[in-house]
C-alpha cells in the first residue's frame, strides 16, 4: 500500500467480522456498509457462498440478500474484505505464552498495584498466598496477623522449615530492628534425630531450668542441691551479759535471711566468744521463736551448753552449726538465747573479771541459703 507523506508505523492487520443469527429468512443487516457483495466473504456452515445475484448473496450498504433463505439451525459470518484495522499493537487474545520468551516479563515491566489478590491465591479454599476473601490491590506480599495461625493435625506440622540438602533447618528470630537475631537449629543429618519436645504447663519459678522425662516432656525444676545461693552475717563486738535462769535473747546476735525457694535449706554458724567462771551456760539456737536442736527433755535442755572454767581472766568459745529446712520464701530470724546457771553470770566477748589486761573479742552469726 502506498502512502503520502511518512509511512504509518503500522505492523498488524486484522479484519473485522460479523456473526448472524440465523432464521429461515434471505434478509440480513450489516454492521458495516459495503459498495457490493465482493467487500465481503460469507460462509454458511462454513463453507464459503459465491458472490453475485446469480450466485448466493448480494450485498449493497448494509442489507445482505441471500439466493435462498437459511434455517434456524445455520451458522452464518461474513469477513469485511474491504474493512482491515491496522494497528500498532497486535490483536486481541492473539498473544500466547508461546510467543513469550522465558523470563522476558520483568519486575521493571509489573506495576505495583497490576496484580490483584484473586491473581496470586485460590479464593475457593483456605490455601490462600495473601490475607482474607476479598480482592483487592497488592501493595506488598507479607504476612499480616490473619495470615500466621499455622493449623497442625496429627499427622502434619503446622509449620515446617526445611534444610536445603547441605544446611540443616532453622528458626531465626530478629530483634525489632532485624540487626540481630537467635537461631533455634535441628539436629545434624547424621544423627537421625526424630523426637517431640513438650513444653511445661507454666512459665516456671526463678532459677528453675528445663529438665525432660527421657520422653519428650519437659519440666521446671530447681538446680542441683548444694549451690551456695546467698550468705547473710551479722558480727557483734559490743558486750552482753546476764545473771538470767530464764532464756533470754543475746543482744546483736540475730540474722534475717529471705530464701529464694522453698526447697532452699539455711545453714546456720555461731562463733560465741563469753567468759564466765565455774558456771554453765544453756544456749539455744532459734528460728522465730521454735528453738532448733533441742533435745525434746532432759536436764536444762538446750541447742549447746557453754561451760564455764577455773579461770576468771580467760574467754572461751563455743560453735554452733545447724542445717534448717524452713520450707519458705518469707523473711526468716535466726538468734541466739541464753540462760546461766543460778550464781553465775554470762558475759560475750570479755572474761569474768574483765580486766585491762585480758582479751575482748567479738562474736558472729551467719545464715547461708543452700539450693535443695
Amino acid at each position: 500500500m502506498s502512502y503520502v507523506g511518512n509511512t504509518p508505523a503500522l505492523k498488524y492487520v486484522n479484519f473485522a467480522v460479523q456473526h448472524f443469527t440465523t432464521s429461515a429468512t434471505t434478509s440480513y443487516t450489516l454492521d458495516q456498509s459495503v459498495s457490493d457483495e465482493v467487500e465481503i466473504a460469507l460462509f454458511i456452515n462454513n463453507v464459503r457462498q459465491e458472490p453475485g445475484s446469480s450466485y448466493s448473496y448480494t450485498a449493497t450498504g448494509t442489507a445482505l440478500t441471500l439466493s435462498q433463505a437459511t434455517a434456524g439451525s445455520d451458522t452464518m459470518y461474513c469477513v469485511f474484505i474491504g474493512k482491515a484495522v491496522e494497528t500498532n499493537n497486535p490483536p486481541a487474545g492473539s498473544v500466547n505464552t508461546s510467543e513469550l520468551v522465558d523470563n522476558a516479563v520483568s519486575t521493571a515491566k509489573v506495576q505495583s498495584d497490576a496484580i490483584t489478590y484473586d491473581k496470586i491465591q485460590d479464593l475457593a479454599s483456605a490455601n490462600r498466598v495473601l490475607g482474607g476473601a476479598s480482592t483487592g490491590t497488592v501493595g506488598e506480599v507479607q504476612v499480616t496477623d490473619s495470615m500466621s495461625n499455622f493449623v497442625s493435625t496429627s499427622s502434619n506440622a503446622g509449620l515446617q522449615i526445611k534444610g536445603d540438602g547441605t544446611t540443616d533447618g532453622y528458626l531465626k528470630l530478629n530483634c525489632s530492628q532485624n540487626t540481630h537475631g537467635i537461631k533455634i537449629k535441628s539436629p545434624p543429618h547424621s544423627a537421625n534425630a526424630d523426637y517431640t519436645l513438650t513444653m511445661p504447663t507454666t512459665d516456671g519459678n526463678t532459677s528453675e531450668f528445663l529438665q525432660t522425662n527421657g520422653s519428650g516432656t519437659l519440666t521446671w525444676a530447681e538446680a542441683g542441691g548444694g549451690k551456695l545461693l546467698q550468705v547473710v552475717s551479722v558480727a557483734k563486738t559490743d558486750t552482753f551479759s546476764t545473771t538470767s535462769t530464764s532464756k533470754t535473747d543475746i543482744t546483736g546476735m540475730t540474722v534475717n535471711i529471705t530464701p529464694s525457694s522453698t526447697s532452699s535449706k539455711i545453714f546456720i554458724t555461731a562463733s560465741i566468744n563469753y567468759g564466765g567462771n565455774d558456771y554453765n551456760f544453756f544456749c539455744d539456737l532459734l528460728r522465730g521463736s521454735t528453738a532448733l536442736n533441742v533435745p525434746a527433755s532432759g536436764n536444762n535442755p538446750c541447742t549447746i551448753a557453754l561451760s564455764g572454767k577455773t579461770g576468771s581472766y580467760q574467754i572461751y568459745n563455743g560453735v554452733i552449726s545447724y542445717l534448717d529446712s524452713p520450707n519458705s520464701t518469707s523473711q526468716l530470724t535466726y538468734k541466739l538465747q541464753v540462760s546461766v546457771q543460778s550464781g553465775g553470770t554470762f558475759r560475750l566477748n570479755v572474761s569474768e573479771r574483765n580486766s585491762s589486761t585480758d582479751p575482748s573479742c567479738s562474736s558472729t552469726i551467719t545464715a547461708y541459703e543452700i539450693a535443695g
